[in-house]
């Protein structure tokens, strides 16, 4: 029993971890309209983006231990064009969307985003697009490696923990 309980929990922690993983593909899909298409990213519109909330502190602290084992990790790198009214209004709108825990930014040229399983990546990734002059994902380990040795080191061990747990042999009953 206590074997079967320990693969349990094992493999719900290779499948979260694989789905970090999973959510740096370097193609970003077309989508039906989700969340982030509502959001009016005209860069003519005017945004109210200076202003704070509770929110944008929560969504802006620091990385702490466990947060990359926690969370879906969407990691990008950016650059923002003429006009960086429709950005703001693109990471204005993480005030609003409950499915985002955390923003990570790297000056401003990556972020990773740390959000809970529900997050529609494709909807985000789709608005990101239009948003930004240039825009794609990046592998969590490269994010990781420039912002945070701490959370790098943390991820990297937990992604070679995982792999060897894969790798060994499931015990059976004779």
């Amino acid at each position: 029993m206590k074997k079967i309980i320990h693969l349990l929990f094992v493999l719900v922690i290779v499948h979260s971890l694989s789905y970090a993983q999973d959510s740096t593909n370097n193609k970003i899909a077309p989508t039906a309209k989700g969340y982030y298409q509502t959001i009016d990213i005209s860069a003519e519109t005017p945004c109210s983006c200076d202003q704070k909330t509770q929110r944008t502190y929560e969504l802006a602290k620091g990385l702490i231990p466990n947060d990359v084992l926690n969370y879906s990790l969407h990691a990008y790198s950016f650059s923002f064009g003429d006009n960086v009214n429709a950005a703001s209004k693109l990471f204005k709108a993480f005030e609003n969307d409950p499915n985002v825990y955390k923003v990570s930014m790297k000056e401003w040229s990556s972020f990773m985003l740390l959000t809970f399983s529900k997050f529609d990546v494709a909807s985000f990734e789709n608005a990101a697009i239009q948003s930004f002059a240039a825009f794609a994902p990046m592998k969590t380990e490269d994010f990781l490696k420039i912002k945070n040795t701490t959370s790098y080191n943390e991820y990297v061990q937990a992604m070679e923990e995982a792999k060897l747990k894969q790798q060994q042999p499931i015990p059976t009953k004779n």
